[in-house]
């Protein structure tokens, strides 16, 4: 029985790895399709978020049955307990990177941003792809260097979100009401994402050392 227990701990371990790792490469492909105006890889990661709600699903499962029939206490107490916060914020990053990839879709055969605009929008897409492979390694190997690591990372994502703001409230950059709308979206959802990862962070440390954190 208590080899049992140990092989199912593990399986959930392994299956908030592969959630993460998908959440990873969505985001990857999300901010690559904005990037190149690519609306078939746009509707490829739009496609493939019903896997990461799929998996979200499997994982609560498994954490209600451990709950239920197991009474964990301490860390694996922690450890399940993570599980269900991981699968919502996994979820959630997973529905913004399929969010950014929508708008992606509809911007593939719009007018071309100005430069200044498409320069800040990359650097944020390079801050969410940082995000989501740390998120991916953090589930991997749950360690606190990178933990911490992930929360000094979102203050670069935060910064670029205010540059952008700033930029579109510019009047004299010339945008088109549209484009004003999926821009300021686009960084709100980069800025969440960069914000759920920092979560992420938090609750590995919860795990490893059993402190109390405020999501944001």
């Amino acid at each position: 029985m208590r080899e049992m227990y140990t092989q199912e701990l593990t399986q959930l371990g392994n299956q908030l790895s592969r959630m993460a790792a998908q959440v990873s490469r969505a985001v990857s492909r999300a901010s690559r399709s904005l990037d190149e105006n690519d609306s078939a890889l746009a509707e490829q990661t739009i496609d493939a978020d019903e896997r990461i709600d799929d998996l979200a699903y499997i994982i609560d499962e498994m954490c209600t049955q451990l709950l239920a029939l197991q009474a964990p206490v301490a860390r694996d107490l922690r450890l399940i307990v993570t599980g269900l916060r991981m699968t919502k914020t996994l979820e959630r990053m997973g529905d913004l990177a399929r969010n950014i990839a929508i708008i992606a879709r509809q911007q593939a055969h719009t007018d071309a941003l100005p430069p200044e605009i498409v320069g800040i929008v990359k650097k944020m897409g390079v801050q969410a792809r940082i995000a989501g492979e740390n998120t991916a390694k953090l589930m991997e190997d749950p360690n606190t260097d990178l933990a911490n690591q992930m929360q000094t990372d979102d203050d670069v994502m935060d910064d670029l979100h205010v540059q952008l703001h700033r930029m579109l409230l510019d009047p004299d950059l010339v945008l088109t009401p549209t484009q004003i709308i999926n821009l300021t979206l686009v960084g709100r959802y980069y800025e969440r994402f960069g914000d759920h990862a920092t979560n992420v962070g938090r609750n590995v440390m919860y795990l490893i050392e059993g402190e109390r954190f405020l999501a944001e």
